[in-house]
């Protein structure tokens, strides 16, 4: 089922994890210590049989958003439990995209960090229901 909350509110009240900037960030690490990363519903792929979803863009280095997006990642790979927060852009052809829904009854865990060109890629672990 999918939530009525405002992003930034999914993010705030369910997650306990505050964005840096509402309108810029990507992600944001929670009160426990974890890392949630927004990530879209059509950006999952299967590659050598394992399911992985796109989490950062090279082109997106240099920016406020992708910056922010680059050091969870490195944080991510350092160690900190990091999940994905599935979301569904109102227009997936849109430059920017603006959320139109979450999944509001699981995140999923991000267990390793793939680069295939200019896409990193994150390996999709369990569900971890809220």
């Amino acid at each position: 089922m999918a939530t009525l909350l405002s992003r930034t509110d999914f993010f705030r009240n369910r997650l306990k994890a505050e964005f840096c900037n509402i309108q810029w960030s990507w992600g944001a690490h929670s009160t426990d210590g974890c890392i949630y990363l927004q990530v879209w519903m059509d950006e999952f792929k299967t590659i050598d049989n394992k399911r992985y979803v796109e989490v950062a863009w090279d082109k997106t280095k240099g920016s406020p958003g992708g910056n922010e997006r680059f050091a969870m990642l490195e944080e991510m790979a350092n160690g900190t439990t990091t999940y994905g927060v599935i979301c569904v852009a109102k227009d997936t052809t849109a430059k920017v995209r603006v959320t139109k829904d979450i999944t509001s009854e699981y995140v999923i865990k991000l267990v390793g960090l793939r680069k295939e060109g200019e896409i990193t890629f994150a390996e999709v672990g369990e569900r971890k229901h809220l």
